[in-house]
């Protein structure tokens, strides 16, 4: 059986060991490829601004660019917020599910256990 170890090595094994040739090496001459000629005009042309494209959420104007974006984020979260609950407010289940929201865990829980109470007490009536 053979290894890899056990071939035997070719006689051309490397051309570092050869001096470099004297042979001058002809090197080819660049070619000029002609460039269709644009003006600068053409070019501002192809950048049409179209209105109204290009508004930043939470931006109300040229005057908040300084403001970062963490803070611009949080501009129109409050924003949104604030619209929807001024539209939760028009009708009754709105007002409902906005008095819900602002009870707290105690209150719930005093409510759950003030119907399971009063569930109890009512007498049982058999048909």
């Amino acid at each position: 059986m053979g290894s890899c170890a056990s071939k035997q090595p070719s006689t051309d094994v490397s051309n570092f060991d050869k001096p470099p040739s004297t042979q001058p090496t002809r090197k080819t001459q660049k070619t000029r490829v002609p460039q269709p000629k644009t003006s600068l005009t053409q070019k501002v042309s192809l950048k049409t601004e179209k209105p109204g494209v290009g508004k930043t959420l939470g931006t109300l104007g040229d005057d908040n660019k300084e403001r970062s974006a963490r803070s611009a984020a949080g501009i129109a979260a409050t924003e949104r917020l604030e619209k929807s609950q001024k539209h939760l407010k028009n009708g009754d289940l709105g007002k409902k599910l906005i008095q819900e929201r602002s009870k707290t865990m105690n209150t719930h829980l005093k409510d759950n256990a003030e119907s399971r109470r009063r569930e109890r007490e009512k007498p049982l009536t058999y048909d």
